[in-house]
């Protein structure tokens, strides 16, 4: 078993807070840097995203697991609510906040 000493502990800080100085950005403030803040319906839980089913090919069973009906008309909202506020279908830079 691996024992913590306070050194690790020393190490793992050092290290974060070398991350957050590598992550941190510098310029504009957000709502010049072309921020679009979304209000999204709640998402859907994985047991209703997901469906599956079990088919016969072949001659052998094989289980099928596919986007529900419910999974596609959420996705198609948040879309849409995106177009509304100017988000275009391209990629994004990767930083995201929920908040």
């Amino acid at each position: 078993m691996y024992r913590r000493t306070r050194k690790y502990d020393a190490e793992r800080l050092r290290r974060a807070q070398a991350t957050r100085e590598r992550n941190r950005v510098d310029g504009p403030a957000p709502h010049e840097a072309g921020v679009i803040r979304l209000e999204l319906p709640y998402p859907l839980s994985a047991n209703v995203y997901w469906r599956s089913r079990v088919i016969k090919s072949g001659g052998t069973w094989r289980a099928m697991t596919y986007v529900s009906s419910e999974a596609v008309e959420y996705k198609r909202q948040v879309a849409e609510i995106a177009r509304a506020h100017g988000a275009e279908r391209k990629p994004m830079a990767p930083r995201c906040r929920i908040g």
